[in-house]
């Protein structure tokens, strides 16, 4: 796989994460030896966005600080709507009031929240939806925005004594795992649940809880949080 944005596994580990897959398969876990291969249940290895050269590379430093010639960047410009022709994306409104058309395509990348959000206020969504905003309706999607799920995690913290030796290294990835629950089905906010979900949960590969184990870098801002925090 190539792209801008470069993936590994990280040269150096912390000398815990070993444990961390024994006590997994101690507990009768699986393991998974990729987590994104489109089935995540077990325990794996999440992947790190690091050059070759140890440098930690952000969305911005690989698209934006390298962008290609015919990228063109526009700061301060929120986009308010699409704007369509016969329901055809044909450029985009700001806030502001300014536009911009293509005579290609318009690709929405606003994440999980404003990306919908954007589909609505152009008109793209549930009728009732738009109806009950006023916005006129474009094409009505009636799944647009109904899927947002609250993702709760609750936290275990180990203090660890500031002279123990940790052996912690630069940019460690973190282990982390998916799975699923026997016997969860019986639960009544299962039985609670809207058929669709239901359906959806009993998917071999859709998890019921997520594992997500401390990496070096929460150790350091643990730390530096203490320090800064607690007396000495």
């Amino acid at each position: 796989m190539s792209g801008a944005i470069e993936l590994t596994y990280g040269d150096a580990w912390m000398a815990n994460v070993g444990d961390i897959f024994v006590a997994a398969a101690q507990a009768g876990l699986p393991l998974n030896e990729d987590v994104n291969s489109g089935n995540p249940i077990g325990m794996g290895m999440g992947t790190v966005s690091i050059t070759p050269d140890g440098r930690r590379l952000t969305a911005a430093d690989a698209y934006l600080q390298r962008a290609p010639a015919n990228l063109t960047i526009v700061e301060d410009s929120a986009v308010s709507r699409v704007i369509f022709e016969n329901k055809r994306a044909m450029g985009v409104e700001t806030v502001s009031g300014k536009t911009y058309r293509t005579t290609c395509e318009v690709i929405l990348s606003g994440g999980a929240i404003n990306t919908p959000q954007l589909l609505l206020l152009s008109g793209v969504g549930p009728a009732n939806e738009l109806n009950r905003h006023k916005i006129k309706q474009v094409q009505e999607l009636p799944m647009v925005g109904q899927n947002l799920q609250d993702h709760c995690f609750s936290t275990i913290g180990i203090v660890l004594d500031q002279k123990a030796d940790m052996n912690v290294v630069s940019q460690s990835p973190s282990p982390m795992g998916w799975f699923k629950l026997a016997n969860i089905d019986d639960v009544q906010e299962c039985v609670d649940l809207p058929e669709p979900v239901r359906t959806h949960r009993l998917r071999a590969t859709v998890p019921d809880f997520e594992i997500a184990t401390v990496s070096d870098h929460d150790i350091q801002v643990i730390r530096w949080l203490f320090h800064r925090l607690l007396p000495c």
